[in-house]
C-alpha cells in the first residue's frame, strides 16, 4: 500500500532565498495505516543543476473513532461520507429514513484501523432528511444529511 496523490506533478516556480518552504497535496484517505512511504521531489537549483531530494512521510492510525459530516450537504445525486477507526473490526453504515427506517446498508465488514471514504448514492430515495450511523463493537455515532432533487 502507498499514499496516492490526486496530481503526480506540482511545479513551484521559484522560492526567494529560503531554505524552507511549506507544500500542501491533495492525498486520497483510503491508505493503510502505520506506514512509511517516500515523496520524491526533483529540485532545480538557481544555477540549473537539478537535484532529487526525498521526504518519508509517515501515515498513523486515528486516535479515535470519528464519524465526519457528509458533503456535500444538502446534496444530489450523491455524498461522501468521511470515517476513521482506531482499531480493526467489524463496521456497520446505514442509512434511515425520518421514520427510522432502514433504507440502505452502505458497509457491513471487518475493516483495519484508518482514514476511509465511502460514497452514498441516492438513487430511489425522494427529497427529504436522513440519517446514516456508523456502528462498531465500541462507538455508535449517527447524524443527519439533506437530500435534495
Amino acid at each position: 500500500s502507498s499514499l496516492r496523490f490526486r496530481k503526480t506533478e506540482q511545479k513551484i516556480e521559484r522560492i526567494e532565498k529560503r531554505v524552507e518552504a511549506e507544500f500542501m497535496f491533495d492525498v486520497e484517505r483510503e491508505v493503510a495505516s502505520n506506514k512509511i512511504d517516500t515523496l520524491k521531489f526533483i529540485v532545480t537549483g538557481a544555477n540549473g543543476i537539478m537535484e532529487e531530494k526525498e521526504i518519508l512521510i509517515g501515515y498513523t492510525i486515528p486516535a479515535e473513532f470519528k464519524l465526519e459530516q457528509n458533503y456535500p450537504n444538502p446534496f444530489n445525486p450523491s455524498t461522501k461520507i468521511e470515517y476513521q477507526l482506531p482499531k480493526d473490526g467489524r463496521v456497520t453504515i446505514k442509512v434511515f429514513n425520518v421514520l427510522g427506517q432502514e433504507v440502505r446498508t452502505l458497509l457491513d465488514e471487518v475493516k483495519s484501523a484508518g482514514y476511509y471514504t465511502i460514497e452514498f448514492k441516492s438513487n430511489g430515495l425522494s427529497s427529504g432528511i436522513y440519517f446514516y450511523s456508523l456502528f462498531t463493537e465500541n462507538y455508535k455515532m449517527i447524524k443527519k444529511m439533506v437530500l435534495l432533487k
